[in-house]
């Protein structure tokens, strides 16, 4: 007769860690966290960018200066590739994450 409330009490400790996991919302689910990670991506991306702008936009001014300097025509072209590429693959992940949303 002793192990019938020893078997009850496991019983509701189990029912009582069940229903904790069930309702508790800070375990995410897979698709939680692959949006997640691409709001991160589109963040980290979009910092990414302006730190790119803020470069092109010095390098323009110092192109005013020295107008026959090759090196700095040909670091702004770089700069002006990596900040399109930027540009590109921030309105892929901003797409994406407009999909997954939905």
């Amino acid at each position: 007769m002793k192990i019938l409330p020893i078997i009850a009490g496991a019983g509701v400790v189990v029912g009582l860690v069940a229903g904790i996991f069930t309702i508790d919302n800070r375990y995410i689910t897979k698709d939680y966290q692959k949006v997640y990670a691409q709001s991160v991506d589109a963040k980290f991306e979009f910092e990414k960018q302006q730190r790119l702008t803020e470069q092109y936009y010095q390098m323009r001014q110092m192109q005013r200066k020295y107008p026959k300097d090759v090196e700095l025509k040909e670091d702004l072209k770089a700069v002006q590739s990596q900040r399109n590429v930027s540009k590109k693959t921030l309105e892929n992940l901003n797409n994406n994450q407009k999909a997954a949303e939905k």
